[in-house]
């Protein structure tokens, strides 16, 4: 070898270096973001089947119930129903605007863990008798759905 390519092999090993660093730290970012998009299908997952049982369940007679269990990625730390007609005079006022902000009776708390932590699922209201009328209710925890005549009832 001549003089001019000794010196230009560590040049050639720093660059592979920076490349395989790049790589990995990609690879690293990509994970973390796949693990992330894979907690927010379970949320959604949920919900979805929480909506299919409500809907399943405001066809049956009234009585009948049947337990649903939440377990949900570590982030998530409470699911909150609300009812559509809250009396928000005893609530705070971040309440009221966290409760206000929309038509859902679902949330996913924090609110800012996922994208999206509000939903709306139709016919299903929480029992009455809590003034503020929110149930909220710990991950992971079991509830019960139970068919009224004209909605479905969160038991806790």
């Amino acid at each position: 070898m001549k003089r001019g390519q000794l010196l230009g092999i560590p040049f050639i090993y720093i660059i592979a270096l920076v490349i395989a660093a790049l790589i990995l730290i990609f690879g690293i970012r990509l994970v973390f973001q796949l693990q992330d998009t894979a907690s927010s299908v379970e949320v959604n997952n949920f919900v979805n089947n929480l909506r299919s049982e409500t809907e399943k369940y405001s066809f049956l007679d009234s009585g009948s119930s049947k337990e649903l269990n939440i377990n949900l990625p570590s982030k998530v730390k409470q699911v909150c129903f609300k009812q559509t007609d809250i009396n928000l005079n005893s609530l705070t006022q971040q309440e009221k605007s966290f409760m206000n902000s929309d038509n859902s009776n679902v949330f996913i708390i924090p609110l800012d863990s996922y994208t999206n932590t509000k939903f709306k699922i139709d016919n299903l209201i929480k029992p009455s008798g809590d003034p503020n009328n929110i149930l909220c209710l710990n991950n992971p925890s079991n509830f019960i759905i139970e068919s009224q005549s004209d909605y479905i009832k969160i038991n806790p």
